[in-house]
Parts: C-alpha cells; sequence; structure tokens
C-alpha cells in the first residue's frame, strides 16, 4: 500500500492550502510536479559542472559528459533491461537507435 503523506513529503508544492484544504494536483497533462530531490540534483548539477556535454575539452566539460552519460546509462538499464541499445548520429541530427540482446 503507497503511503500518500510520505510521497506528498517529496513534493514540497503538496503541502500548500488552497481554500483552506489540502492542494490535490491532477492537471499532471499540462505540467507534472516534480520531486525535491530531482529539483536539488538539478540545482546541484547547475552549480557544479555546468558545462556543454560533448563539447569541449576542459574539466567542466569533461565532467558534465561523464555525468550525462552516466544518466544515459541508468535509463538505459531501467528501461531495457538486459537489452543494450547504441546510439548512431550517422553524420544527422535524426540518428538511429540500435537494439541487441
Amino acid at each position: 500500500m503507497f503511503d500518500v503523506e510520505k510521497i506528498r513529503e517529496d513534493f514540497p508544492i503538496l503541502s500548500r492550502e488552497i481554500s483552506g484544504r489540502p492542494l490535490i494536483y491532477l492537471d499532471n497533462g499540462a505540467t507534472s510536479q516534480t520531486p525535491k530531490c530531482v529539483v536539488d540534483h538539478i540545482a546541484d548539477t547547475y552549480y557544479r559542472v555546468n558545462a556543454n556535454v560533448h563539447r569541449g575539452v576542459h574539466t567542466l566539460s569533461q565532467e558534465a559528459t561523464d555525468a550525462h552519460e552516466a544518466a544515459r546509462r541508468r535509463v538505459q538499464r531501467f528501461v531495457f533491461g538486459n537489452y543494450f541499445y547504441k546510439r548512431n548520429n550517422g553524420g544527422n541530427q535524426f540518428g538511429g537507435f540500435f537494439f541487441w540482446r
């Protein structure tokens, strides 16, 4: 069973009251609320390694690239499990994706 109060704690905006009642936000088709841990990580990234990914040879760019690629691998494992994919740019912005098991 879900602990609704625990989940609400992850979204600071849900601590607000509107017309004397706790905020319930159901309009995620327009804007999804972001958990505090995600906002904190984004802010931390801007403060520590804000640089172009795959574009520079300086330290910040390399750190940003490493963090970007690590995040890509985590998402890959989460979404594709045991499948491996390789992005192929093929010289244009509409590159293909290849999947192997």
